[in-house]
């Protein structure tokens, strides 16, 4: 359903916040990067969105019963 390339995107958008923020809240400064780790997120986010509006979500085949 979903390009491996933005299905990596959304892994890799997700553990940056999971790093950085126990990074912030110990108290160490990060600068710039406190406010660009959420890019990354919001990145994937508009892109699967898009891609879910106009190529949308393959629905699965119906599998036929085999007869013994």
């Amino acid at each position: 359903m979903v390009p491996l390339a933005l299905a990596w995107l959304g892994v890799f958008a997700s553990i940056l916040p999971v790093i950085l923020l126990p990074v912030r809240l110990v108290g160490i400064p990060l600068g710039p990067a406190n406010e660009l780790m959420w890019l990354p997120m919001l990145v994937f986010e508009v892109v699967l969105a898009f891609w879910l509006i106009f190529k949308g979500a393959a629905v699965p085949a119906r599998r036929v019963a085999a007869e013994a």
